[in-house]
């Protein structure tokens, strides 16, 4: 395109410049020729896209806003109510910067991957239904080529023993627990009781 308008403009510009002397000759004159050709140069749009700068991996941000470092993790906390299968937690994660616009949380060995809309991101990961248990949560950006991080350490402390019974019978061993759940399909924990 730049070409085109630049022969365009000079044929165009060139033909009122040329004039013709007592000998019916006729010379360009080389000022002309290079005014004309400057002109159309100037008159050229670069047609190359504007880019987005570069991101800054220093500028880049993330912070994890759920669950708090530190926070403990109990049984109320599973989404969807059923610690046979561990539990079910919600993460939040506030970031800025991303390159490619997602966030990955890691916890042992799960791997979450969530997009950012709004600079959040929100996922479910799964705790271990156990006693007492300390676990460190990540949640990770790409910025610039580089990786940015946050991490918070969670305690889970989940009663595995869903009903206490006191005093206990037969030597105290506590049976009443998802194991021992005698319908599975339906909410909560399902048990018989003797006396």
């Amino acid at each position: 395109m730049r070409t085109s308008l630049l022969l365009a403009a000079a044929s165009l510009g060139l033909s009122g410049l040329w004039g013709c002397d007592d000998d019916q000759t006729t010379d360009p004159p080389d000022i002309a020729i290079d005014a004309a050709i400057d002109a159309a140069v100037d008159m050229t749009v670069d047609a190359a896209p504007d880019l987005a700068p570069p991101i800054d991996a220093a500028a880049a941000t993330i912070r994890i806003t759920a669950p708090t470092d530190g926070q403990t993790i109990d049984g109320a906390a599973d989404l969807d109510g059923d610690l046979a299968n561990g539990v079910q937690l919600e993460v939040r994660a506030d970031a800025t910067g991303a390159d490619d616009g997602r966030v990955v949380f890691r916890l042992a060995e799960q791997v979450v991957e969530a997009a950012l809309i709004d600079d959040r991101a929100v996922a479910v990961v799964t705790l271990p239904a156990s006693d007492e248990a300390t676990l460190r949560l990540t949640a990770e950006i790409v910025a610039g080529g580089r990786a940015v991080a946050d991490a918070v350490d969670v305690t889970v402390r989940v009663r595995t023993c869903a009903l206490a019974i006191a005093p206990l019978p037969g030597g105290g061993a506590c049976d009443a627990g998802p194991a021992a759940d005698l319908d599975p399909e339906r909410a909560g924990v399902q048990i018989e009781l003797r006396a």
